[in-house]
């Protein structure tokens, strides 16, 4: 048997002779020794031993390690490369987040830091048209309401942090290739809110920011809070600009007909830090969203629903809630286009070729006289 000697076949032969050494290795003869030189990726007395190249784990990161006679290769796992997988693959580049948004490279993937007004996986829902929702979901991600994306960062205590959109609480979807949109009103903007020390809203002349209560931080620290109001005569502020009649507010002894309450008892213990009673009711303004926007067509509705909240008087741990819907596009007051309800009234959206507050009127062209010179029809 070639590589052994002895009586028994049991003694292994290390010297080797010319020819002997296999695999492409070679034999080294010396005046005292003679052995194989083995080519990459063999071993043994006679080069007829693999190696395994996988020894010692050669690739990182998850990446799995292949190899054969004198060669390895790596299987890198989602998000690295390179010939080993040390290097991170930067899914930013080329940049798939629109409308000006921040891209942030995770591992396999990446999230998008939404701008004011914009949604969805790549921000690429823009709230204030609703059509977004059919020619961008279709063509990049289906838009999924149940995600809120982030949509900027500022800095509370000399921490980043991320800032969830307050300006929308609606959701969309694309129906049949027409948008579907819900019509909530989402609260009064935050005027005591800053990012990256500037004021990010300014109220009108002759209106103040007016705190909110205190009260109404649920869980402290929160953070800043309040709104716009006018400023009366007398120079006291006037109360807030709800788009619902008084008797349909929070904490009313009487409500009126169109007008619903329901009473939210929190527990102190299991409330977040930070939680504030308007950010409890964005949360319900959302999650009404959801709900409508599931419903099916024939129970759907474009009326306009104001939802309110309020800390319950005399209490601390009870909130009061109320919620008006009005439809004024029932039946549609429009000649032609769209109906659209509005805080106390109606749009009416109108196609090519129609104006006037209905569309009842026919739109003129000054491609033609009686139109001269700058005169704008």
């Amino acid at each position: 048997m070639s590589g052994w000697s002895g009586k028994t076949c049991s003694e292994r032969i290390t010297q080797c002779m010319p020819g002997q050494c296999l695999n492409g290795g070679t034999c080294v003869i010396t005046l005292s020794n003679s052995q194989c030189l083995c080519a990459s990726g063999w071993g043994g007395p006679f080069c007829g031993d693999p190696l395994d190249q996988c020894q010692g784990q050669p690739c990182h990161n998850g990446g799995i390690c292949e190899s054969g006679p004198g060669w390895f290769r790596c299987v890198c796992a989602m998000g690295f490369s390179g010939p080993d997988c040390r290097i991170n693959v930067n899914e930013c580049s080329p940049q798939p987040c629109l409308g000006g948004a921040t891209c942030q490279d995770g591992i396999g993937g990446f999230t998008c830091i939404c701008p004011p007004g914009r949604q969805g996986n790549r921000c690429e829902i823009l709230l204030s048209d609703p059509s977004s929702v059919c020619y961008n979901s279709s063509t990049l991600s289906p838009y999924n309401p149940l995600i809120v994306s982030p949509v900027a960062d500022h800095m509370i205590n000399n921490s980043k942090q991320i800032v969830l959109d307050e300006t929308n609480c609606n959701s969309c979807m694309c129906l049949n290739g027409k948008p579907k949109c819900t019509n909530i009103w989402c609260g009064l903007p935050n005027c005591s809110r800053s990012t990256k020390g500037n004021v990010s809203m300014t109220c009108s002349t002759h209106e103040v920011c007016v705190p909110a209560l205190l009260e109404t931080c649920l869980s402290p620290p929160c953070d800043p809070r309040g709104d716009c109001r006018a400023i009366e005569p007398s120079r006291r502020v006037a109360p807030p600009k709800l788009p619902a009649p008084i008797d349909c507010w929070p904490n009313q002894a009487v409500l009126g007909d169109q007008c619903s309450r329901i009473t939210i008892l929190m527990d102190p213990k299991h409330i977040p830090q930070g939680t504030t009673v308007e950010g409890v009711c964005l949360r319900l303004r959302r999650l009404l969203g959801l709900k409508l926007i599931k419903a099916p067509q024939s129970e759907s509705s474009t009326a306009f629903i104001v939802i309110l909240c309020d800390i319950k008087t005399g209490s601390n741990d009870t909130i009061e809630v109320t919620l008006e819907a009005k439809d004024y596009c029932t039946p549609s007051p429009c000649v032609e286009g769209q109906c659209l309800n509005t805080p106390g009234g109606y749009y009416c959206h109108c196609p090519a070729g129609r104006s006037g507050r209905h569309c009842e009127l026919p739109r003129v062209s000054c491609q033609n006289p009686p139109c001269h010179g700058n005169t704008l029809n």
